[in-house]
């Protein structure tokens, strides 16, 4: 059985200089592309870390949310908008993927 890849075409900001970045939160991952950290407590410091790393005011997390993530990904997304980021997220089927190969470029 394989998964269905779904890309994500995020709405324009009002803020024409920020991009979204695509976070697709599964309960084994945190996915950024290429970039995976484990979805647990030392994966999440990095992906925290991570995002440390990028102006604020130039990107804006889009978390996409399985249901295997329900147990963190809430308060992940929390803990990034108290960080200063604007943020977005939607659920996400269990059984999809996301085709991060049109997005976070």
């Amino acid at each position: 059985h394989q998964k269905e890849a779904v890309s994500f075409v995020p709405a324009k900001n009002a803020n024409p200089n920020q991009r979204a970045l695509i976070v697709e939160c599964s309960g084994e991952f945190i996915r950024l592309g290429d970039a995976a950290f484990p979805a647990d407590q030392r994966g999440t410091a990095g992906f925290i870390q991570y995002l440390e790393t990028l102006d604020k005011l130039s990107v804006y997390p889009v978390f996409i949310i399985k249901p295997s993530a329900s147990n963190y990904a809430m308060q992940l997304v929390q803990t990034v908008q108290n960080m200063g980021f604007d943020t977005g997220y939607d659920a996400m089927a269990e059984s999809e993927r996301v085709d991060f190969s049109n997005n976070n470029r």
